[in-house]
């Protein structure tokens, strides 16, 4: 099968996620997140984009991410799992593929999904119940966009800027937005457990991507009795 034509271009902002080969759970220690991270901080001295907001979870990670002048996002990420996958291979003794198949990006609109896509990212450790509040995932961005915490490889993105004058009301402006999406995880997480088609299927109607998110829908096909489409969920 032929692979799909990436679009590539300056100023453009993405969405990036890469899995493990075979969604193995290969990214098991905090050495390994932290290699990675340093990676992507080479990577920002060779190549020139732009990282807004990340998260790195045991068996995939996500970046959001803006290319700049003439770097596309196939070079970019070739760095970065190329570079990693042969570190992590060589302290292992390990050979084959560490990423399955090649890294998945979309194209984002800055004016109507960047916030939306920056939450969703930020929250997967939430989904995957690495912990209860986001900003305690030492390995995302969600403690600089929740509260400034210091971190060298992430930029400001524009669409943050506009949330208020000063970096508090920035802060908890987004806060609000995050907040309001955690509810309404923490909702989904229960209606699951109770086995609440109706509570589970209203969330779902509401428009995020949980239906993306590899636990969700596992969990929602074994709820529902069926995989999850937009005919199933009446959007």
């Amino acid at each position: 099968m032929a692979r799909r034509l990436r679009v590539s271009g300056e100023n453009v902002i993405y969405h990036v996620s890469s899995k493990c080969n075979n969604d193995e759970f290969l990214l098991d220690t905090f050495e390994k997140f932290e290699k990675y991270l340093e990676i992507i901080g080479d990577c920002k001295k060779r190549y020139d984009f732009k990282l807004y907001h990340y998260a790195l979870l045991n068996n995939h990670i996500h970046l959001l991410l803006q290319t700049c002048e003439k770097d596309s996002i196939s070079e970019i990420l070739k760095f970065v799992s190329g570079v990693y996958a042969g570190w992590y291979n060589r302290i292992n003794n390990r050979k084959g593929h560490f990423w399955k198949d090649r890294f998945g990006s979309k194209i984002i609109d800055k004016e109507n999904y960047f916030l939306r896509c920056a939450i969703y990212i930020e929250l997967n450790p939430v989904r995957a119940g690495l912990v209860k509040n986001p900003a305690d995932w030492r390995f995302s961005s969600a403690a600089t966009s929740l509260h400034g915490v210091k971190n060298t490889i992430i930029d400001m993105s524009e669409v943050l800027l506009s949330l208020g004058k000063t970096e508090e009301e920035r802060q908890s402006e987004y806060k609000a937005l995050l907040d309001f999406e955690l509810d309404r995880t923490n909702a989904l997480n229960k209606a699951i457990a109770e086995k609440d088609k109706k509570t589970a299927r209203k969330i779902l109607r509401q428009g995020q991507m949980y239906s993306d998110f590899i636990p969700y829908k596992l969990a929602l096909t074994n709820l529902f009795g069926y995989s999850l489409t937009k005919i199933h969920l009446g959007v």
